[in-house]
């Protein structure tokens, strides 16, 4: 699976960019492989930060605390249940932000290890209309992980 991952990012077209991100063994940490993924755009965006986030790239502080030192970090007074869907909407806005002036291609790999809070973005992000992206899965033999088997919204991962 791997090599046809690299065959894929080495076909895409012209002016496409491939933003990557692995599942970890174990418990993963959530949002990880999509915080892998958009690191480097937030590491090598030309101006502030805000502009990709849509202004509360502070809420990835505790992810990213040496790339948004300069953004207030999440509110204290945010309820436990709401800090996930506010990362999401930030890394929702960063892939919007840069699928708008390049067409982007977004792989996990190794879904098999996947953790819920990435799956409810995977979600997220595909139901995001104005979203333009394409999303590519890879896991490895046997049955979908927990996460996947009961997962609501259309991902669609096919081994």
């Amino acid at each position: 699976k791997s090599s046809l991952l690299a065959d894929a990012i080495t076909r895409r077209p012209p002016g496409c960019r491939v933003l990557l991100g692995r599942c970890t063994d174990g418990l993963g940490t959530p949002f990880g492989p999509i915080i892998e993924a958009v690191r480097p755009v937030l590491e090598h965006h030309p101006g502030p930060l805000a502009e990709l986030t849509g202004g509360a790239g502070g809420v990835l502080a505790g992810m990213l605390p040496d790339l948004v030192v300069d953004l207030p970090g999440m509110p204290d007074d945010v309820p436990d249940a709401v800090r996930p869907r506010l990362v999401i909407e930030v890394l929702v806005n960063v892939l919007r932000s840069v699928s708008a002036d390049e067409p982007l291609v977004l792989i996990v790999e190794d879904l098999h290890w996947v953790d819920r809070a990435t799956v409810t973005f995977l979600q997220k992000a595909a139901r995001e209309s104005p979203l333009t992206i394409s999303r590519l899965g890879a896991r490895g033999p046997g049955g979908a992980p927990q996460p996947l088997q009961t997962a609501s919204a259309p991902v669609s991962i096919q081994p």
